[in-house]
C-alpha cells in the first residue's frame, strides 16, 4: 500500500495532521526487529483515497539546533525511505525557520517525492506565500488547518496523482513475469552478486546527488525463464559517497521489496545478522514476499561451513519461526559458488509462493491437523474447525472458520500454519492464515418467523 510519511520540525502540527488523517482507523504499529525509534503507522484515509501514514512524532520532543542531525538521522531515515511520498509540514503562522531549511535541504538532498504543506493557516491570507517558503526549494506550499480539517481538498489533488500512479504501477509489477529484488545493507556483495548473474560487470558511478534512489530493473533470462532483476545496489566502488547516504542506500531497499515478488537477501558471513539484515527480513515477511537468505563471503569463513550454516539457520530459524524452511544458502558472489544455486532457490521459492490448494485438499488437511493435535476448549465448550478455503495466493493465504475463533489464536494458530506449511510442501513460501468466525445458519430464524406472524395479524 502507498505510504506517506509525515516530516517536519518540532511543533508544526504532525501528529495533528496524523490523527486527522487516521481517524479511528489507528490499529497498525511497526515494531520492526532491528528499528528501535519511534516509529508510528496507520490505515489512513483522505476522501476515497487509502494509504499507510508515518508518523514521525518522536521529532516532537525539544531539541536544539545543535543535536537536529543526529536524531533527524535516527528517527527519521527510516520513514522517509520507507515512504513513497513525504509531507513536509511548516508552521505558516510562525514562518519558515533555519530548522525548516535544514529539513527542506535533507529531503532533497535524498530525492525523495515532497509536498510542502503550510499548516495552521486559519485566519491567514496568501501573504504566507512569500518569496521565504519558495527558498525551501519545493512548489507552492499547500496551505492547511490540520486542526479545523482545512485544505484537506487541496490536499488530496496533491496526493491523489501520485497513488494513482503507484496503483498502476504496483498492479503491472505483481502480474507481470518473475521479478526478483536483491537486497542488503552496504557492502554485503549486491553488485558483485548481481554481476555474476549477468555475465558482465555493471558499474554506476556517480556524484552523491547522482545515487539512484529508485530501484533499477535489469531483464535477463535464466536457464529459459525470464527474469526482472530489481538491483537496489545503487551504490559501487568507485562513488564517492558519504557515511550518511551509504546508509540511506540500505532502507531504500524496502521499496523494491514490495515491487518484488522474490526478494534475495545478501548477508554478509563476516557480521552476520546485524539489526540492518533483521529490519530487512522483517519487512519482507511482512510484506508476504518470497525470501531467499544468501550468505555472501562463505569462501571467508574459516571455521567448518557446515557447522556454520547449521549455526546460521538456527539463529534465523530462532527469529522468525514463522518462516521456518525458507532457502539458506551459503554464497560466494566473486567467485560464483552456489550464485546459480540461489536463483534455483528463488525460481523453487516464487512456484510454492503463487501455488493454489483446492478446497477439498485442504478440507484433507484440516482433518489431519485436528487429529493430531485438537484444539483447546472454550469456556469449557468444544471448538470446532468447520472448514478451510484458500482466499488468496502470492503469498497463499488461507481462511480458516471456527465457532470460537479466540480458542484458535496463538500457539494453536501458529500450530496450524507449521502444519500446513509441511503438509503441502510450502516450506520456502510465506504463508498467512486467517481466523473466521463461522456463523449459525439458524440463529436467529426462529425469532424472524414469529415476528412475521405478529405482522400477518
Amino acid at each position: 500500500m502507498f505510504k506517506i510519511a509525515i516530516i517536519g520540525r518540532p511543533n508544526v502540527g504532525k501528529s495533528t495532521l496524523f490523527n486527522k488523517l487516521v481517524g479511528k482507523n489507528f490499529a497498525l504499529t511497526d515494531n520492526t526487529p532491528g528499528v528501535t525509534r519511534d516509529r508510528k503507522e496507520a490505515l489512513a484515509k483522505l476522501g476515497p483515497l487509502e494509504f499507510i501514514a508515518i508518523d514521525t512524532a518522536g521529532l516532537e520532543n525539544e531539541i536544539s539546533d545543535k543535536s537536529l542531525e543526529k536524531r533527524m538521522v535516527e528517527q527519521t531515515e527510516i520513514a522517509v525511505a520507507d515512504a513513497d511520498l513525504c509531507l513536509f509540514v511548516t508552521d505558516a503562522k510562525e514562518g519558515i525557520t533555519n530548522t525548516d531549511f535544514y529539513f527542506a535541504k535533507w529531503l532533497k538532498k535524498l530525492g525523495k517525492k515532497t509536498v510542502l504543506l503550510a499548516n495552521k493557516c486559519e485566519n491567514l491570507n496568501e501573504e504566507i506565500f512569500n518569496s521565504e517558503y519558495y527558498k525551501l526549494g519545493f512548489d507552492k506550499p499547500t496551505a492547511i488547518s490540520a486542526e479545523h480539517k482545512l485544505g484537506f481538498g487541496d490536499l488530496y489533488e496533491k496526493i491523489a496523482p501520485e497513488i494513482e500512479k503507484y496503483s498502476k504501477d504496483f498492479e503491472e509489477v505483481t502480474t507481470s513475469d518473475l521479478q526478483i529484488a536483491i537486497v542488503g545493507r552496504p557492502n554485503a556483495g549486491k553488485s558483485t552478486f548481481l554481476n555474476k548473474i549477468l555475465g558482465t560487470e555493471r558499474l554506476i558511478t556517480g556524484p552523491e546527488a547522482g545515487i539512484t534512489r529508485d530501484a533499477i530493473a535489469i531483464d535477463h533470462e535464466f536457464r529459459g525463464q525470464k527474469i526482472r532483476f530489481i538491483d537496489t545496489a545503487g551504490i559501487r566502488k568507485k562513488s564517492n559517497i558519504t557515511q550518511t547516504l551509504e546508509k540511506l542506500s540500505t532502507f531504500d531497499s524496502f521499496r523494491a521489496i514490495r515491487f518484488a515478488q522474490i526478494v534475495i537477501l545478501l548477508i554478509d558471513a563476516n557480521s552476520l545478522l546485524d539489526h540492518q539484515d533483521v529490519a530487512l527480513a522483517g519487512e519482507i515477511i511482512r510484506e508476504g514476499r518470497g525470501l531467499v537468505f544468501a550468505i555472501n563471503k562463505i569462501d571467508a569463513v574459516t571455521i567448518d561451513r557446515e557447522s556454520f550454516m547449521r549455526e546460521v539457520r538456527k539463529q534465523i530459524t530462532s527469529l522468525f519461526p514463522e518462516i521456518n524452511g525458507a532457502a539458506i544458502i551459503g554464497v560466494s558472489a566473486k567467485s560464483g559458488y552456489n550464485v546459480e544455486k540461489t536463483i534455483e532457490f528463488a525460481l523453487q521459492t516464487y512456484e510454492q509462493w503463487q501455488k493454489y490448494i483446492p478446497t477439498n485438499k485442504l478440507q484433507d488437511w484440516l482433518k489431519s491437523a485436528v487429529e493430531n493435535h485438537a484444539p483447546k476448549l472454550f469456556k469449557g465448550k468444544t471448538t470446532k474447525l468447520k472448514y478451510a478455503t484458500q482466499i488468496k495466493k502470492r503469498p497463499p493465504t488461507f481462511a480458516v472458520f471456527t465457532n470460537y475463533p479466540k480458542a484458535v489464536e496463538g500457539n494453536y494458530q501458529r500450530y496450524l500454519a507449521k502444519h500446513l506449511r509441511e503438509y503441502f510442501d510450502l516450506k520456502l513460501t510465506p504463508i498467512r492464515l486467517v481466523l473466521r468466525k463461522s456463523e449459525n445458519p439458524f440463529e436467529g430464524k426462529k425469532e424472524k418467523k414469529f415476528s412475521k406472524k405478529l405482522h400477518k395479524k
